[in-house]
């Protein structure tokens, strides 16, 4: 009887878990008016959208626990691979070796 129970109570935290994914993915879709052209893209942005949200609840744990020193949070960049972001809008940072410094 109690494996019952602890099989259900499992199932049912799995279940706020996804829901939970799901009201997240619509808010942000609302929040950044995405909409996308296939229900083959909208399915891939969402996998990738939970993909980056489970990783960033992950990382907020960490904060949490004092292990590390800044909190992260969803923005409009939120259903791109890193991957895709890099490629679309760049490293952000030049590699060491090119920088020069501004005072030579």
């Amino acid at each position: 009887m109690m494996k019952i129970i602890f099989y259900l109570l499992c199932g049912c935290l799995l279940a706020s878990a996804i829901l939970s994914d799901e009201e997240e993915w619509k808010k942000f879709k609302d929040a950044n008016r995405k909409i996308y052209k296939t229900n083959n893209e909208e399915s891939h942005r969402y996998q990738i959208f939970k993909d980056n949200l489970h990783k960033i609840r992950e990382h907020n744990e960490m904060y949490e626990k004092g292990e590390s020193s800044f909190k992260m949070g969803l923005n409009k960049f939120s259903d791109l691979t890193d991957e895709e972001f890099k490629a679309i809008y760049g490293r952000g940072t030049l590699p060491r070796d090119k920088t020069k410094p501004i005072y030579e």
